[in-house]
């Protein structure tokens, strides 16, 4: 459930190129937020990231490390990467990022990616 100030914060950081990745929804007992983050891990899937408030610094982090690498829209992206300690499919890193799986070029959003989780191999689901 969420109530209190935080949600302000919330949506401040939302407001701009990510806005369209918060989602919420309230099933009786208040709102309940959540990152949209289908076609991010595996491919033609509905999937998001819940999130509260315990979850501020780390989206504060990862809008920082995303904006040093020019990715101000992908950090929602970054946020769930870490949070799950996954790395997005390799179709994601050839559409949406600067650099393929395991580039290791420090300072780019592919190695910021990268560091969240161990590389994973292409599948139908997860080319």
């Amino acid at each position: 459930m969420s109530e209190g100030p935080w949600v302000f914060e919330l949506l401040r950081l939302f407001n701009g190129d990510a806005c369209d990745e918060l989602r919420w929804r309230d099933d009786g007992d208040g709102l309940m937020f959540y990152v949209d983050c289908s076609d991010t891990f595996y491919w033609g899937t509905a999937d998001s990231e819940d999130l509260t408030e315990a979850d501020l610094p780390e989206l504060h982090r990862a809008t920082t490390d995303a904006c040093h690498c020019n990715g101000a829209d992908v950090w929602p992206a970054l946020w769930c990467a870490r949070k799950r300690g996954m790395r997005p499919m390799a179709a994601f890193y050839r559409q949406v990022l600067d650099g393929p799986p395991d580039s290791r070029v420090p300072g780019t959003l592919a190695a910021l990616f990268d560091a969240a989780g161990p590389a994973r191999p292409s599948t139908l689901v997860a080319p």
